[in-house]
């Protein structure tokens, strides 16, 4: 079984028709999605025909109501914490699909306590993926509650502020931890690749999945092992929104068949390409055979 934990929101996403310009108006176009780390993975298993339990916080609102509408007939069971007002993020992309820049209002998920954290939901758990958004005391008992149930954790920093909160934590008991450069070095507090994953290493982290964009990743195990993973490369970006988050997904619907993380973020890369090539957070013709086989 799998928990994914975190947020849930409205995503507003802007486009710009030409190289952006700052400080001026764009021409470009602009569309809302179903957006959210924590949705966005528990939708990306759903068609990747894992089921799987999603807790998040959203409210009886038009956006709450397009984010449950789009978990509709997918094997995702969801427990709704009720918010003042559903979570939205807004991004800004240039006119290649690339993220200029990002603003994400996440009162829903900080409005979650730690005691509305049920230990019950966590029983019977193989895997917890634990979306960065959530506050850093949530991040700490669901790390908590993982270990006592000896469920395998994954974690998301999701961007580079909220990547240095995490650098309180100790220790840190993860499967994988997904990072991209800046937020790894960001959570370390160094310029230097080699420290941070000593950092990350010696805080319980197992393995670091150091993603590098256009270039590709790296997954880092706490041995001294590294794998390169190639990107899966496509010159038909249409929004980069979620691509982390299907990587994430298609990584662990690949271990869940069997294979071994390094193979599996093989796969991931591809279900990265896959999602940047449709417009949306989320590619909703994703399956287990068009990953293996697109």
């Amino acid at each position: 079984m799998v928990l994914v934990i975190g947020g849930s929101n409205l995503d507003l996403i802007a486009r710009t028709q030409l190289r952006p310009a700052l400080e001026t108006s764009n021409p470009g176009s602009t569309r809302h999605t179903p957006g959210g780390v924590a949705r966005n993975v528990a939708e990306n298993l759903g068609r990747l025909d894992v089921a799987c339990s999603l807790i998040t916080s959203y409210a009886d609102d038009a956006a709450g109501q397009v984010v449950h509408d789009s978990l509709l007939g997918l094997p995702v069971t969801t427990r709704r914490l009720s918010a003042a007002q559903t979570g939205t993020y807004a991004a800004v992309l240039d006119d290649g699909g690339d993220l200029v820049i990002g603003v994400a209002d996440m009162a829903a998920t900080d409005s979650i306590s730690p005691d509305q954290i049920d230990p019950i939901w966590f029983d019977d758990q193989d895997w917890v993926v634990i979306d960065g958004n959530l506050r850093i005391d949530n991040i700490e008992r669901c790390l908590d509650l993982s270990r006592t149930a000896c469920a395998n954790a994954l974690l998301d920093p999701v961007s580079v502020a909220k990547a240095v909160r995490l650098r309180s934590l100790s220790p840190l008991p993860l499967h994988t931890f997904t990072p991209n450069h800046d937020e790894l070095l960001a959570f370390a507090d160094t310029d230097q690749v080699n420290s941070a994953l000593r950092f990350a290493f010696d805080r319980g982290v197992e393995r670091v999945w150091l993603r590098e964009g256009r270039d590709g990743s790296v997954l880092h195990h706490h041995d001294g092992t590294r794998v390169e993973i190639a990107a899966d490369h496509t010159d038909a970006v249409a929004d980069v929104t979620g691509a982390g988050d299907a990587m994430l997904a298609a990584y662990l619907h690949r271990i869940l068949r069997g294979d071994l993380p390094t193979t599996a973020a093989t796969y991931a890369a591809r279900g990265a390409r896959l999602t940047v090539e449709v417009v949306g957070a989320v590619n909703p013709d994703l399956t287990p055979h068009l990953l293996e086989h697109a």
